[in-house]
């Protein structure tokens, strides 16, 4: 294997869920042959004080990696703001990077996952990111390989390599046509899931703060492809009400599976009957999408 991927993990005000996302990062394979750099956040209010401050103690024992690096922010950046500067800074020294947040359990194999699909596609131009976590999709049980091909990435754990990254338009500098293009709007949820059109434009508008909603734009506009795990590497523990933007349900849990061997597959191409299924998983009642319409929320 070549040199292994920095790992960005990005931590705020969860003591317990971070407790768990190190300690099953710790007990992956490569742990003790990677570098983790861990972005803590500070707090945005006084009701998050103390559990700022306990996630920084916790971060500051962690052991078991070749080398740790923390970054602690005075003021509270948000998590957009923390995640791409942090990001940037890592890539500003290295061709590529593997990013968690503070509510991502991993299997003892994800970082061999994602450092051997990094290494794999990073010449394949059409792969936008890597990520170890698929959503719990019947169409994956009878899948050959251990990856898959899709338009829509994730941010429940990802890669990437430094020239992608680079080419993110972060400012959405066609945001006026978007606005009133009814069709690049229909496309891109077409394409990335009924979702995602509604997302950009409560991120125009001011309603939300995601970099990842911004990544799956400039994905999209690149038509550019994702590698997501066939058998999942990653399982999201923060949809407990815990969260800022994460409300409660099960509906995305997952099962954990190591493996010892991978195979991935070459030709860039996205199986329908995946990516049908893809966008029906992600279709949400109708009393919602109207809520979501009408009522400003702000994240």
């Amino acid at each position: 294997m070549e040199s292994l991927a920095p790992i960005a993990l990005f931590v705020y005000n969860r003591p317990e869920h971070t407790l768990k996302t190190l300690n099953s990062l710790r007990e992956n394979r490569l742990a003790s042959k990677s570098r983790l750099y861990i972005f803590a956040d500070g707090p945005k209010n006084d009701l998050v004080k103390e559990g700022v401050e306990q996630v920084r103690q916790i971060v500051s024992k962690i052991e078991g990696f070749l080398e740790v690096t923390i970054k602690e922010n005075e003021h509270n950046l948000g998590l957009a703001n923390s995640v791409i500067s942090g990001v940037s800074s890592i890539l500003a020294n290295h061709d590529n990077i593997i990013v968690l947040e503070d509510d991502l359990v991993t299997s003892p194999d994800f970082l061999n996952f994602m450092n051997e699909a990094l290494n794999f596609y990073k010449k394949k131009e059409e792969v936008f990111s890597i990520s170890g976590y698929s959503y719990p999709l019947a169409s994956l049980k009878k899948a050959n390989y251990s990856a898959y091909f899709s338009h829509r990435g994730s941010s429940w754990s990802w890669g990437i390599w430094s020239d992608r990254w680079k080419s993110i338009d972060w400012d959405i500098e066609d945001r006026d046509i978007l606005i009133k293009d009814k069709q690049l709007q229909n496309q891109f949820n077409k394409t990335c899931g009924p979702d995602m059109s509604g997302m950009l434009i409560r991120q125009l508008d001011g309603r939300i703060d995601s970099w990842a909603i911004r990544f799956a734009y400039s994905s999209f506009k690149q038509r550019k492809l994702h590698v997501l795990a066939t058998k999942n590497k990653v399982n999201n523990i923060g949809h407990d009400n815990s969260g800022t933007h994460s409300p409660k349900t099960t509906k995305y849990n997952v099962k954990l599976v190591s493996e010892d061997v991978y195979l991935f597959p070459d030709n860039p191409i996205v199986n329908s009957k995946i990516h049908n299924e893809l966008i029906e998983f992600h279709k949400k009642p109708f009393l919602i999408r109207l809520l979501r319409k009408f009522i400003p929320v702000k994240k």
